[in-house]
């Protein structure tokens, strides 16, 4: 399930997503098949609804692509699309203008693999 794909299940469940800062607001409950979604996937709602910058880095601080160089957030460097699965090598998410990166629990990684793609597996 990619991040846009989860909006649209969110709106279907009418329970539409909405951003606040830093924070991903519901004025309602999601159902509880998409809660563990929303955890993994919160930052992924707030780029696409606020139209901001979406970044994923390695747990080493690298960009997911591997450049072999430290990330640089406000760069070009681990950018995410979020109507596209999250690259399985991600170990931390944020949106342009967060003041921390959220990590991605290996829980819930390993429970909920199909909002992830093989890195190197289609495009970025």
């Amino acid at each position: 399930m990619t991040a846009r794909d989860l909006l649209f299940a969110l709106s279907e469940a009418d329970c539409p997503a909405r951003a606040e800062g830093e924070e991903l607001v519901f004025d309602r409950e999601p159902p509880r098949r998409l809660l563990p979604y929303v955890e993994l996937l919160q930052t992924g709602l707030r780029a696409a609804l606020t139209a901001r910058p979406w970044y994923g880095i390695q747990a080493n601080g690298e960009p997911w692509h591997g450049t072999g160089k430290k990330c640089d957030r406000l760069g070009t460097d681990g950018i995410l699309d979020p109507s596209k699965l999250v690259p399985n090598n991600v170990a931390m998410l944020t949106v342009a203008g967060d003041s921390e990166w959220d990590r991605v629990r290996p829980k819930l990684r390993d429970a909920h693999a199909d909002a992830f793609r093989a890195y190197g597996e289609g495009p970025a």
